[in-house]
């Protein structure tokens, strides 16, 4: 499935212009599934600690590492995008709503790693799930976010 855009959460945003942190690109990022039930809050969600109870955790489900990170110049701005997003092929996921990019891989994360953002897998939908079949999310052509001038 193409999702997209990523939401920032507004801390993200800050270590973004501040440079407290590395470049996306040299950073370690781990894309986590949301259930339904999540309710993003962009300016006060800033660590796991704050999501992770809605993590999704049955079935096939695991933490998966950002691979291919790319941050590619544009007119104005710029855009991060990644490879694909896979569970595998075939996978039995429980229905989920959110695709969520954290600071740290798979194995480190804690509950004061950093929320990177958040995007909608279903946004005319309840959920999205699969049952034997192929869970992938692909970036958006322009990228998981652009960053521009206002």
């Amino acid at each position: 499935m193409i999702a997209g855009p990523l939401q920032l959460y507004d801390s993200a945003v800050l270590s973004l212009v501040d440079g407290s942190r590395k470049p996306l690109s040299q950073e370690p990022l781990t894309a986590l599934l949301l259930k339904p039930t999540y309710v993003p809050d962009l300016a006060a969600h800033t660590q796991l600690t704050d999501v992770e109870a809605l993590e999704a955790n049955t079935g096939d489900y695991r933490r998966l590492a950002l691979t291919g990170p790319i941050i590619r110049a544009m007119a104005g701005g710029a855009s991060f995008s990644s490879d694909p997003i896979s569970w595998g092929n075939p996978v039995s996921l429980p229905p989920v709503k959110y695709l969520l990019l954290a600071y740290g891989a798979p194995g480190t994360l804690s509950g004061s790693s950093s929320l990177l953002g958040v995007l909608d897998l279903a946004e005319n939908a309840p959920a999205v799930e699969a049952v034997r079949s192929s869970f992938t999310v692909t970036p958006p052509a322009g990228g998981w976010f652009i960053l521009s001038r206002a």
